[in-house]
């Protein structure tokens, strides 16, 4: 029988801000999704594995601290969390220790894994696992082989995509790629693509949890979901609990229903018809206008100070 050995989540995105697309109580949904997710870790007594992304921005206020340390401290077991570019000041591994993971690692409400020596944990005395940590900027490797386990796990927080791009001249690295670059691992789960889907390889698993919330209108019939991983390498999706009702009905008729909108509209079609891409999110717009430029590291900071 397999033996369930962690839950694999990612992009949960913790923020005391709601979304102009929810008509729901938004901040108390998050953290009903928050303590679903900690109830499943908890029936079936494994570690939760977060690819990056717990927080929505670095720098979290005492008030939303306070809440979210009880809730994280129900998990009976631990919370491994590597950064994403939400999680670090001015997007910089560097600076880690001044965001909110700081604080949530000194209270014992979350373990961070930073790359370097990788986590192992032993499960029931039965099964040797090990957690290698990529955050994000860090490109993932293979794993030490001075590391005799049974179970190797890859957790990056990195744009990674299945099949077609997101957006035409996006730059991701594709799964399936992944998987045969990095034959070593037995899991690779991935983070920062909000989507959720999964890809196999001669017996290799990549998953992809995709974000915890439905945050912008284009997620209307996202159906965010965790995986039970299980030491035979096989994986199980769970679907998140959603209110079918949480969008704001008339939300798409408000935005489009002034001149003003409709102008801004005709923009994005010229500027498609120019090829030049636009998401849906304005950081996505702005990393990929830092990507495709070449911008000064003190520019960036100072841009990302700003949108923090």
């Amino acid at each position: 029988m397999a033996i369930p050995i962690a839950i694999a989540t990612a992009d949960i995105h913790i923020r005391s801000s709601i979304p102009a697309c929810r008509n729901d109580n938004f901040l108390e949904e998050q953290f009903g999704k928050l303590e679903f997710i900690i109830n499943i870790a908890n029936k079936y007594h494994v570690p939760i594995i977060v690819a990056g992304d717990l927080g929505h921005v670095a720098i979290w206020g005492d008030k939303l601290l306070s809440k979210v340390i009880p809730v994280l401290k129900k998990c009976d077991n631990e919370i491994l969390v590597i950064p994403g570019q939400h999680d670090l000041p001015y997007h910089r591994i560097s600076q880690w220790e001044e965001s909110a993971l700081s604080v949530l690692q000194s209270s014992n409400a979350i373990k961070v894994l930073l790359s370097g020596k990788p986590y192992t944990y032993i499960f029931k005395d039965i099964v040797k696992v090990s957690v290698n940590a990529f955050p994000y900027g860090v490109e993932i490797t293979n794993p030490d082989k001075n590391t005799k386990a049974d179970i190797n796990i890859a957790v990056a927080h990195m744009m990674v995509i299945k099949n077609k791009p997101l957006w035409e001249g996006q730059q991701a690295s594709k799964s399936k790629i992944l998987l045969k670059k990095f034959p070593e691992y037995d899991f690779i789960i991935t983070g920062d693509n909000h989507q959720t889907f999964t890809d196999t390889y001669q017996g290799q698993a990549l998953i992809n949890p995709g974000s915890m919330m439905r945050t912008t209108i284009d997620q209307i019939n996202h159906k965010p979901a965790i995986f039970v991983l299980y030491d035979d390498l096989t994986f199980k999706k769970i679907y998140i609990p959603i209110d079918s009702n949480a969008f704001e009905d008339n939300y798409i008729d408000n935005i489009l229903s002034t001149d003003e909108a409709n102008k801004r509209l005709e923009a994005y079609i010229d500027k498609l018809n120019n090829n030049i891409e636009l998401a849906l999110s304005f950081e996505e717009n702005m990393t990929k206008f830092l990507m495709d430029n070449a911008v000064e590291q003190e520019v960036k900071d100072i841009i990302w100070e700003h949108i923090e």
